[in-house]
């Protein structure tokens, strides 16, 4: 489908750092929610 996995990466990049900002979220949020608990 694509040339290159290069290509690939540059055509999600808005995808990709949508899911990577939510992971980072969800990892520091999830211990905070945590302690609180």
């Amino acid at each position: 489908m694509f040339a290159s996995p290069h290509a690939f990466v540059l055509y999600h990049r808005e995808r990709l750092a949508v899911l990577l900002s939510s992971a980072l979220f969800l990892a520091g949020a999830l211990p905070l929610f945590w302690a609180i608990a």
